[in-house]
């Protein structure tokens, strides 16, 4: 693009900053998944001691006594599910962190590549390997001067805006970074590709990402055996998908400029 707009490399691969995680969708999922088990556990419980056992009624709560197994035994539970949950998160978002910096780093190798023959193979490779691929293939317009690309193409001068194509693997690839981006934090604390005051091994992960795939980019000759050998079988493979409307890419993508001119 001109000097005063942003080439898709810039629009992506600038991004050594990012990720998000949505910590209340979380805590509703956490509290669920304790104590909807934990009240069929009561009550299969309480089946199982004598009516003697127990019931005094307080202000109309009941309390149970002589239950001190059972205590430690919910004690038990609550401590395993918090941890479990809490491990989970822990793996999921390190996982998006480390994802954020790999999928930065293959959007800003492969977009550069300029051989005709390559970019065919690479956009074949999509369409095997990926259902529904067939409409991916964008040709957007970048209004220079409002720095977006343009939403209504009805009843517009095209030739006013700057034409941009983007092949099958780069709305793939992009669209993919940009959900985890974006979707994942609300909040607009980007970590670790944007955001501010992030935690160290946020921003480890991300660059880790980055390391391991020069490392493995620079195994191959060519990029098809990249993909093929490498990158299919990567932990970041699962976060692709094709399941993506034209308009959603656009708005999208713009909100990411936005973030990446800090606007």
């Amino acid at each position: 693009m001109e000097s005063n707009s942003l080439s898709k490399t810039q629009v992506f691969s600038s991004s050594t900053k990012f990720l998000i995680v949505s910590w209340s969708d979380s805590i509703v999922k956490g509290v669920s998944a304790i104590f909807i088990p934990f009240k069929y556990i009561l009550i299969i419980v309480l089946g199982f001691y004598p009516k003697n056992t127990l019931i005094t009624k307080i202000k109309g709560c009941t309390i149970i006594n002589q239950l001190s197994h059972f205590k430690l035994l919910i004690i038990s539970y609550l401590v395993f599910s918090v941890s479990a949950l809490k491990s989970q998160e822990i793996d999921d978002t390190n996982n998006r962190d480390y994802c954020s910096g790999y999928l930065s780093e293959v959007y800003g190798t492969l977009d550069p590549i300029e051989d005709p023959l390559i970019r065919t193979n690479i956009e074949k490779f999509f369409d095997q390997n990926f259902d529904n691929t067939s409409h991916l293939n964008y040709d957007l317009y970048y209004d220079i001067k409002k720095k977006k690309f343009i939403t209504n193409f009805k009843n517009s001068d095209l030739s006013d805006y700057k034409k941009v194509n983007y092949p099958n693997f780069e709305i793939i690839i992009l669209n993919a970074h940009i959900k985890n981006v974006i979707f994942n934090n609300p909040h607009g604390n980007y970590c670790p590709a944007f955001g501010d005051n992030c935690k160290s091994n946020s921003i480890d992960l991300y660059f880790k990402a980055a390391e391991d795939f020069s490392t493995s980019w620079n195994n191959y000759t060519d990029p098809i055996d990249y993909l093929n050998y490498d990158f299919k079988h990567s932990q970041c493979y699962n976060f692709l998908n094709t399941n993506i409307l034209k308009k959603n890419f656009i708005s999208d993508l713009n909100l990411y400029i936005q973030i990446l001119l800090g606007q």
